[in-house]
């Protein structure tokens, strides 16, 4: 049946043309970003890379709505935009984050023989950049990459707490919160209060929120106030009581304070 096979055959056709699409985007992204002496129009753009107008046009206009370009209305060019440059900024800034970190974090493992990890915020979550991992054998730890809630735990719960305010309570105004664990704060009232605790210490320390025997110390490395990135210590409870987490907490916060000094050029800590 000809109709039947037409309709089988219509989402392989529709993925292509949608991927030849994506395609398309990106070509005029790198033609753009690659001539920063010169801003191109509609029609450079489709001789440029073979395409016709209306396409060209119509992928100049996606990409402008988007923020990944901006036009000059009266020449009717275009050059990147806001949204691109910021996607190249962070993924530099990333990469210069965890190189500035490791030597701490270094530091860090060596007094305290416990895991470290550098964390920072991403679409609501806490993700890991970068860890080392315990000197014991029993020991805690976290994934590269994997991102948990905010709410849970020390790590996350720093960079909620010295996120701008208003992102603060669009966070916790949204956010669903789920217990992890028996210990995991969902009372929205008491994380409220917890993060005011958090901003006035400079740091937090979390008991079993996220993995049940674990405790986390945690403080963020910020800029202008705001939290660009968390610095933790993660260890079972039985090696980390709350004596020796409130020591590990002052070596803590001087690992990031020193992170934020070599980042962003500050003076070191005493």
């Amino acid at each position: 049946m000809p109709g039947r096979e037409a309709e089988m055959e219509s989402p392989k056709t529709f993925a292509n043309q949608s991927a030849k699409v994506v395609e398309q985007a990106v070509e005029v992204l790198c033609s753009i970003a690659g001539t920063p002496e010169e801003n191109l129009g509609v029609r450079e753009i489709s001789r440029r890379l073979g395409i016709g107008r209306s396409t060209a046009q119509r992928i100049l206009v996606a990409l402008r709505n988007s923020g990944m370009l901006t036009v000059d209305e009266y020449r009717g060019t275009y050059a990147p935009g806001r949204r691109l440059a910021e996607l190249s900024t962070l993924r530099l800034y990333r990469g210069n984050l965890v190189t500035v970190a490791r030597r701490h974090l270094e530091r860090l493992w060596r007094l305290t023989g416990e895991t470290v990890s550098l964390s920072v915020q991403a679409h609501g979550l806490r993700v890991t950049l970068d860890k080392i991992d315990s000197i014991h054998d029993l020991r805690l730890s976290t994934d590269i990459g994997v991102g948990s809630p905010l709410y849970a735990g020390a790590a996350g719960r720093v960079l909620l707490a010295f996120l701008p305010e208003d992102e603060r309570r669009e966070y916790l105004a949204s956010v669903d919160i789920a217990r992890l664990t028996p210990a995991t704060v969902d009372d929205r009232a008491a994380l409220v209060r917890s993060l005011v605790e958090v901003r006035r210490t400079g740091y937090a320390i979390s008991y079993g929120e996220r993995v049940s025997g674990g405790v986390a110390v945690a403080a963020p490395v910020t800029r202008d106030g705001h939290a660009v990135a968390s610095v933790s210590v993660f260890a079972p409870a039985h090696r980390l009581d709350p004596a020796t987490a409130a020591d590990i907490a002052l070596d803590v916060v001087r690992a990031a304070a020193l992170i934020e000094g070599d980042l962003f050029m500050k003076q070191p800590v005493a």
